[in-house]
């Protein structure tokens, strides 16, 4: 099956990329955290918030990089929808992180 024929549908969606960019930002921050909060940097555990704003500081420079390419266009409501993502897609996955956390049994 051709590609396009499978993502044909999205034509369809009402504001479809503005939901691109809550999803497919949302979804980096959630992994990323999920990948990254409690694992160790030079004897101190990486928090959930300093994942979350190397994420968001990632997302609002590739959108104001946009600035200065001449095919591309800035967009605030992009870097919103974006932003948005990376705020809701986090904090689900620091709160699916935080039960996790609880059911493991401490470290020695």
């Amino acid at each position: 099956m051709e590609p396009q024929l499978l993502l044909q549908w999205t034509h369809h969606l009402p504001g479809r990329d503005k939901t691109g960019h809550f999803l497919l930002m949302g979804g980096f921050a959630g992994v990323s955290v999920l990948a990254f909060t409690g694992r160790r940097l030079a004897a101190r555990r990486i928090s959930v918030l300093a994942v979350l704003a190397g994420v968001t500081l990632i997302v609002v420079l590739e959108e104001a990089v946009q600035l200065w390419l001449p095919h591309r266009t800035f967009s605030g409501v992009d870097l919103a929808s974006s932003l948005s993502g990376v705020a809701s897609f986090g904090a689900i996955a620091a709160f699916w992180r935080a039960r996790g956390d609880r059911n493991q049994p401490p470290e020695r």
